[in-house]
């Protein structure tokens, strides 16, 4: 193997990373959002839930 095969293969290792990544990080981070908006929203329920129970 020379060195412009080697080249020839990493360029090819790269454009398959970026080509899987991209998409990939980009669901990673929708689901993450998505988590941490349903924690937020049961939390905000669950905060409301422990003030009636109080005030029962």
């Amino acid at each position: 193997m020379n060195i412009a095969s080697i080249n020839e293969y990493l360029q090819i290792i790269t454009s398959v990373v970026t080509i899987l990544g991209l998409p990939l990080a980009v669901l990673l981070f929708y689901l993450e959002k998505r988590k941490e908006r349903r924690d937020r929203e049961y939390g905000t329920y669950n905060a409301l839930d422990d003030k009636y129970i109080y005030f029962l």
